[in-house]
């Protein structure tokens, strides 16, 4: 699933390609958790798009006036620019521009959203890091004797952290991802709150680096142990993997178990 930090590429991408541009076709493939032709036409044909925006696991095609269709890609889906169709596979829904291009929204399990004004919630963005230390503490609280890891990937807490990057973020500070919540001490607490958004940022850069251009994908491969492919750490230490909060987690030694 792409988290937070390649969605941020993804839109600074599609910023860039249609920025200033004027939408001139929806095409729906697959409407079961879409809006239709229709509304697309009715709110946003012919208007000039101004920018792509993330919020959590969210995009945001903003066409002023507060006019805009939000995207949510769920657990397989991607986004393309192609000047044509037919070659695309598994199409949710097209989007064509007066350049001649198209933003495709796809997605081979059909579960991908493509909703004209979808509402913003007021849940906290991660990568932000506009949830307070106070709020993250009482946050921390409500998850009593939870992992950590439950805790972070939990979008009604911060919206954006998924499965790779809470391992990531737990690695940077040392903490198992099975430790309990209750169990954490405060100083452990605060350097957790001040990692999230270090740790998406980071992120946020190894992509542009790795794949400047990106729409689509899960940049992985610069990851210090949420990886296939890698047996130990930089340091040294062997990865290892167990199942946390229902989801494979991958760490090392070096992290304390509190609980």
């Amino acid at each position: 699933m792409p988290e937070l930090p390649d969605l941020t590429v993804f839109s600074e991408n599609l910023t860039k390609a249609f920025k200033g541009k004027t939408l001139t076709s929806v095409r729906i493939f697959h409407g079961k958790r879409c809006d239709t032709s229709q509304v697309f036409e009715e709110k946003v044909l012919n208007k000039t798009l101004s920018e792509v925006k993330t919020i959590g696991k969210e995009m945001f095609f903003h066409f002023g006036e507060d006019v805009h269709f939000g995207v949510h890609l769920m657990l397989k889906g991607g986004t393309a620019i192609s000047e044509e169709l037919e070659s695309i596979s598994y199409k949710i829904a097209a989007f064509g521009f007066n350049d001649g291009k198209f933003v495709v929204i796809t997605d081979p399990q059909r579960w991908a959203k493509v909703i004209v004004n979808l509402a913003k919630d007021s849940t906290p963005d991660a990568l932000l890091g506009s949830l307070t230390l106070d709020d993250f503490k009482s946050a921390l609280r409500r998850f009593h004797g939870k992992p950590v890891k439950a805790f972070l990937i939990d979008q009604a807490v911060m919206k954006g952290i998924g499965n790779a990057y809470a391992d990531e973020i737990l690695y940077d500070v040392k903490v198992d991802p099975a430790s309990l919540c209750n169990k954490l001490p405060d100083e452990i607490i605060v350097s957790l709150h001040k990692q999230i958004p270090v740790t998406l940022q980071w992120g946020v850069n190894e992509i542009r680096k790795l794949t400047p251009d990106a729409v689509s994908g899960e940049g992985r491969a610069f990851m210090k142990v949420h990886r296939k492919d890698l047996d130990k750490t930089t340091t040294g230490f062997v990865i290892q993997q167990k199942d946390v909060a229902g989801k494979n987690s991958y760490f090392t030694a070096e992290q304390v178990y509190y609980g």
